[in-house]
């Protein structure tokens, strides 16, 4: 039996998670010639890579290189902790960083957890802003969120922090309401 020449959405997410987990170069994304039960109909590999001659064929070649999206390039300056005896999070200076429960600081860690958690809770303009703000400067280096939140007290509550690197180089955590008003000032 051939492999159809559509993809559901289902395999559409899993070739996208695939092809963010191998950005770093060229991709290709595959497709079995002939379904076999129990085995993937696609896939996403390095160009470059030795697959199976005969079974799989190219279907596009994907640019996984950054390309000016900064919501997938690295930070420049990833921010590095220290806990200490009292359990206290601080940076890399020692200065007090305060009780979080959860700390985010890759892209990957906001776009897999923050951003659909806070689409879920606060809705889709609330979470692309919040993206889109957050990417567009380097200094803030990572999202943090207080403790004991609850998904009813997330409506109510300001749980979630910016943290932004000063000039030189402790951290500030701003508040959704300071962070979006730094976004667009005057409003």
């Amino acid at each position: 039996m051939s492999v159809p020449d559509t993809l559901s959405l289902n395999d559409l997410k899993l070739l996208a998670e695939a092809a963010h987990g191998l950005q770093g170069g060229p991709l290709l994304v595959l497709r079995r010639k002939q379904h076999q039960n129990g085995e993937p109909d696609f896939m996403v590999v390095k160009k470059g890579t030795s697959v199976e001659a005969g079974i799989w064929e190219v279907l596009v070649e994907v640019n996984a290189a950054y390309t000016g999206n900064p919501a997938y390039a690295p930070r420049t300056d990833p921010l590095k902790l220290i806990a200490p005896p009292g359990k206290k999070l601080v940076d890399k200076d020692g200065q007090d960083i305060g009780d979080v429960d959860a700390w985010f600081l890759s892209p990957a860690a906001i776009e897999k957890f923050v951003l659909p958690y806070y689409t879920i809770t606060r809705g889709a303009e609330f979470a692309k802003n919040l993206r889109d703000g957050y990417y567009a400067n380097e200094k803030y280096v990572a999202l943090v969120h207080e403790p004991d939140s609850l998904p009813s007290e997330v409506m109510e509550a300001d749980l979630l922090k910016v943290v932004k690197r000063q000039e030189d180089g402790t951290l500030e955590l701003l508040s959704m309401k300071d962070f979006f008003m730094a976004m667009n000032p005057g409003s």
